[in-house]
């Protein structure tokens, strides 16, 4: 996935899958620097994703869907605190984009006011033989 910054941000990317696991894109590494003003590409991670209050997924689908999220703001989050705070969501939900508009609130607000979120739907399909 790729986007476009007009100015330079903290940016967390995730995706949220139709499992309502969530995949730490970025940050990841020890910090969080501020991502510059430009246009920026992220893959999916090789790991495994969170599903919240439960841990990490243990296998990978070869179907899969569900929601690219990029949040964008003002404050830092590290990343093992992206991890923590994933980990730690309550879920009142069983509506994948319900989860997908609950996500951003919940990782950053209270902690600035400066903020803003994106989501992108996508469908990732095995070939046939």
């Amino acid at each position: 996935m790729a986007f476009q910054l007009d100015a330079p941000a903290h940016v967390i990317v995730l995706r949220v899958m139709n499992d309502m696991s969530i995949e730490q894109v970025h940050p990841v590494g020890p910090s969080d620097p501020e991502v510059p003003r430009g246009t920026h590409a992220v893959m999916a991670p090789s790991q495994p994703g969170i599903v919240p209050g439960h841990g990490r997924v243990l296998s990978r689908r070869e179907n899969q869907a569900g929601y690219w999220l990029l949040i964008m703001s003002d404050t830092r989050t590290l990343p093992f605190e992206l991890e923590a705070r994933i980990q730690a969501l309550k879920v009142d939900t069983d509506s994948l984009p319900n989860l997908v508009r609950q996500v951003p609130g919940a990782l950053i607000g209270g902690r600035t006011t400066n903020w803003s979120a994106y989501y992108l739907g996508f469908v990732l399909a095995k070939k046939p033989h």
